[in-house]
């Protein structure tokens, strides 16, 4: 088993076979004694200091689980003309997403996240980054608020009706271990609990061993990965994030492969 950590100026970052989390605050307690929803909301104001004001959306996240999706996505035209008619495609990590210099579509809260583990007793409060692992294929769930989308991305809209071929398509491509698709949920909060009815083995005493740092990975993952801030609603952005079984080397992918095209249909709006 490879475990590693790496102090950073935003937490510890621990290394588990191959896959990282960075915990920067982790508070631990009785579940009989839990915080209320109102105490949890300042300590996410602290982890999240830096980038909000004002705090609007549920505190928890709900998951964005969705049969048959169909995907639009919004691209300009010179990205259609230059890279996708010619089977060229882009996939970003979180980081990407987090860093870019575009601001309609930079997120610096991307990959951040608050979860709270309850288990035998004790329950845990940990705000993390994680989601290293993952490239993602952004779309919209639907065509809504058309002006939004085509100022904000371009007028021409990529459809895939066909999401599991296109998934299964671009894993082989990219050689992804796994493909998951959810609607994206919109609050500042970025919250997410779970409650184990196994025994996890949180040991309050023990905060970093290896197998409560997979749990915070495995639990992180929705609202890390498929959680954005409120102001980004309009959006309306369904995710399909392609784990690639350890933490990605680049910010963004790109790769060729000109069969994609035919699960897309591509046309000016």
């Amino acid at each position: 088993m490879e475990y590693k950590t790496k102090w950073l100026n935003d937490g510890v970052k621990i290394t588990l076979n191959g896959k990282s989390i960075i915990i920067s605050n982790i508070i631990g307690g009785e579940a009989s004694n839990p915080y209320t929803n109102e105490q949890l909301k300042g300590i996410i104001k602290i982890f999240f200091s830096e980038f909000d004001e004002i705090y609007k959306g549920d505190i928890y996240h709900q998951d964005g689980n969705v049969a048959n999706p169909k995907l639009y996505k919004f691209i300009s035209s010179e990205t259609y003309k230059k890279y996708i008619s010619k089977g060229k495609f882009q996939l970003g990590s979180l980081q990407y997403y987090r860093e870019i210099e575009n601001l309609k579509i930079k997120d610096r809260k991307e990959g951040l996240s608050h979860v709270i583990l309850e288990n035998k007793g004790h329950i845990l409060n940990a705000s993390v980054i994680s989601g290293f692992d993952k490239y993602l294929f952004c779309a919209s769930t639907g065509l809504d608020d058309m002006s939004f989308k085509k100022g904000n991305f371009g007028d021409y809209v990529m459809e895939i009706a066909n999401v599991r071929s296109f998934s299964e398509a671009v894993s082989k491509s990219i050689g992804a271990k796994k493909w998951t698709v959810k609607k994206v949920f919109y609050s500042d909060y970025k919250a997410y609990k779970m409650i184990f009815q196994e025994d996890i083995g949180l040991d309050l005493n023990i905060l970093f061993k290896p197998e409560l740092v997979e749990k915070l990975i495995t639990v992180s993952e929705m609202p890390s990965v498929f959680g954005k801030p409120y102001s980004f609603k309009p959006e309306e952005e369904i995710r399909i994030a392609f784990d690639l079984g350890k933490d990605v080397k680049k910010k963004c992918l790109q790769f060729h492969n000109p069969g994609l095209l035919d699960y897309i249909d591509i046309r000016k709006i």
